[in-house]
């Protein structure tokens, strides 16, 4: 059987502390250690990461009339 790896929106604006929509628990749990222990594993037969992508005037951003900051 095969083993497929999926890291989802490893971004620095979740991870990093002055990211725009930080994630507390992704710094205290030590999040990209972790996925780069998994990484150097070897274990995976494939690897897949994926990232969103907004363009600058999606309305979901709070400079549009949506909720959320730019990220």
């Amino acid at each position: 059987m095969k083993k497929y790896l999926v890291i989802v929106d490893c971004q620095n604006d979740f991870i990093d502390k002055d990211g725009s929509l930080f994630v507390k628990e992704c710094e205290t749990k030590h999040i990209i250690n972790k996925i780069y222990n998994l990484l150097s594993n070897d274990s995976f037969d494939t690897v897949i990461f994926t990232a969103d992508y907004h363009s600058k005037s999606n309305k979901s951003f709070s400079i549009n009339g949506g909720q959320w900051p730019v990220h």
